[in-house]
């Protein structure tokens, strides 16, 4: 048996999606109930049954390579902008450190770029991410999603589902750069 399970951190609400047997469920957790309850479950269903195959998979925003630094605007807004896309930065570490102290192999990845979806500003829609899951074959019961759980289903589908290549594939492929590679 298989479970993709997907974590778009935050400083105050994490999104998790759970995907089992074609069947979504979404969460909203505070870090220390994440940490401390969430993963301790993780760690006990893994433990207790042996056959459960789970992929954790981490939303790592700080992987990206830019940042944000507009030439015009006001320096308290962009200072303020900047501090809490550190504050994501670190929460994402933090959860990816827990995760591995509990055994759970989580693989970073960079957030998906939902460019499909420009009716909000590249933010998907409930309506979309329903039309999503049906695209995928897959059910989720809730009637109302916020964009913290959207995007952990996203990140979800993207990496577990569709079978995208997550940072740490590219990892492995580019840990020997490219001239180091002809004089072994």
């Amino acid at each position: 048996m298989d479970q993709i399970i997907a974590i778009d951190p935050d400083v105050e609400k994490n999104g998790v999606c759970i995907i089992s047997d074609n069947r979504v469920e979404l969460f909203v957790f505070n870090f220390s109930t994440l940490i401390f309850t969430f993963f301790k479950n993780i760690k006990t269903q893994k433990d207790t049954n042996p056959a459960l195959k789970v992929k954790l998979f981490v939303e790592a925003g700080y992987l990206n390579r830019t940042f944000f630094q507009p030439i015009n605007g006001n320096s308290l807004i962009i200072g303020r902008i900047n501090r809490n896309i550190g504050e994501n930065h670190a929460t994402a570490k933090q959860i990816i450190a827990c995760a591995d102290y509990y055994g759970l192999e989580p693989i970073p990845t960079l957030p998906v770029r939902s460019t499909n979806y420009k009716s909000r500003g590249k933010k998907i829609t409930h309506e979309q991410f329903i039309d999503m899951l049906k695209r995928n074959n897959l059910f989720c019961s809730a009637s109302v999603t916020n964009q913290d759980v959207r995007d952990a289903a996203l990140i979800a589908v993207t990496y577990g589902i569709n079978n995208e290549h997550s940072i740490k594939d590219i990892a492995v492929e580019k840990k020997i750069p490219q001239f180091m590679q002809t004089t072994l």
